[in-house]
């Protein structure tokens, strides 16, 4: 995720993708999209397209893509609710012109209103079916994360109420079955239901390749103290073995840990950490440690990729596997940036290269890959040109170059070797 729970996010979140008609047609016409800016992102991304319409969503964001690049979950607040309205999350068809996304369909909203929800999945095998963070029902605090303006720092929003669900996307199982589901219909099929249930906080989840694990971020719940404040949150990174019905904690520092992706080989995984408690975060991967079975059963070794002093979140793996895409504030908290780092276990803290990838101004977090590796999906604040007034986090997506990120990141090493 990136998931980023707090998904909810840390930049806060709000966009719209070309606007959708009724009939659920496009509107966004790639041929004029593509005289969009590209903000001098070329070559490493093209052909932007803003998904979302600021017009449907005051904000949208944390967004990916199913396993056949045909549909994209994305949680958003609609238009006419309260600026702090809890995230609801949607599913929409994206549509295409050929082999160019031309924008998305109409969304479905996946959960109900005044519930809370963040970091939504796709199944890998079953295309009707994801996995969401979701409190089901309205939670009871109304405390709103993101950056608070005059403390100088983020709020993150772990809400005891939320567990890991389920939820079924009827049309999709229609789709895939070839009728309705009659009295046989999925348990999820109105709404999300929790795979599991422990106290505390349960979220920013994803499946393995073959769905049989989960990795999420676990908060235990703790009580105020006397004068009623609560200690920092300390999210730890567990796996759900769902054949076995299992949980093994993986990775459980001080401090907060969340948002795990695996690697696109499953070795491996990348998450975020704030362990130092020092309102930032560092991004790490970890190899993975297996038993005869093949079950994960821990961590075989741990490398922190950045080690700085900004807030580094929402790690996500390219398809190489052979490095990463991340949020960081380098530039500025209202000014966030996708950067790409190299993911090469055996490369020292101070030889990583690591390079930009998106450059306009307005955050821009929460990047993500379809299956293909050729599709980059984002949450943005950025404006096209000529539109005026205030921005909104937006969905965005372009053409994605991963070789000529590779060849950028092979320069800058090669630049640090001379330098020293």
């Amino acid at each position: 995720m990136s998931c980023w729970n707090a998904s909810w996010c840390v930049v806060g979140l709000a966009l719209v993708a070309g606007s959708v008609r009724a009939d659920g047609e496009a509107t966004a016409d790639r041929s004029a999209a593509s005289h969009i800016e590209d903000w001098g992102e070329a070559p490493v991304l093209t052909g932007h397209l803003r998904l979302t319409d600021p017009a449907r969503f005051t904000k949208a964001g944390e967004a990916y893509f199913s396993p056949d690049g045909a549909w994209i979950i994305f949680q958003a607040v609609e238009v006419g609710q309260p600026a702090n309205a809890p995230y609801t999350m949607f599913a929409a068809p994206l549509l295409r012109d050929g082999n160019e996304i031309a924008g998305m369909g109409e969304p479905i909203a996946l959960t109900a209103p005044g519930s809370a929800s963040t970091c939504g999945w796709f199944h890998p095998t079953d295309p009707s079916k994801v996995m969401l963070g979701s409190t089901i029902v309205a939670p009871k605090s109304d405390e709103s994360p993101g950056y608070k303006v005059g403390q100088g720092r983020y709020l993150w929003a772990f809400p005891e109420e939320m567990d890991v669900c389920t939820r079924t996307i009827p049309g999709r199982w229609i789709e895939s079955r070839g009728g309705w589901p009659g009295e046989d219909a999925p348990k999820d099929w109105n709404g999300p239901v929790a795979m599991f249930q422990r106290p505390g906080y349960d979220a920013e989840c994803s499946w393995s390749s073959d769905g049989r694990f989960v990795l999420y971020a676990h908060v235990e719940p703790v009580a105020p103290d006397a004068n009623g404040v609560r200690p920092p949150a300390d999210a730890d990174i567990w796996i759900h073995d769902t054949k076995a019905d299992t949980h093994t904690p993986l990775v459980a520092e001080p401090g907060y840990d969340g948002g795990p992706f695996f690697s696109p080989d499953g070795k491996w995984i990348c998450y975020r950490s704030d362990r130092e408690r020092n309102d930032h975060l560092q991004i790490y991967i970890a190899e993975l440690a297996f038993n005869a079975e093949g079950k994960p059963t821990g961590i075989a070794r741990e490398i922190a990729l950045t080690a700085n002093d900004f807030v580094n979140w929402c790690p996500y793996w390219d398809a190489s596997g052979r490095f990463l895409v991340y949020a960081s504030s380098e530039l500025g908290h209202e000014n966030y940036e996708v950067f790409a780092i190299d993911a090469d276990p055996d490369a020292s803290l101070e030889s990583r290269p690591r390079v930009p990838v998106t450059r306009a101004m307005g955050a821009d977090v929460l990047p993500a890959f379809d299956a293909s590796g050729k599709w980059m999906m984002w949450t943005s604040r950025r404006q096209p040109p000529g539109e005026s007034g205030p921005s909104s986090t937006q969905l965005w997506i372009a053409r994605y170059n991963s070789a000529a990120v590779e060849q950028l990141l092979m320069a800058a090493h090669g630049a640090a070797e001379m330098s020293n």
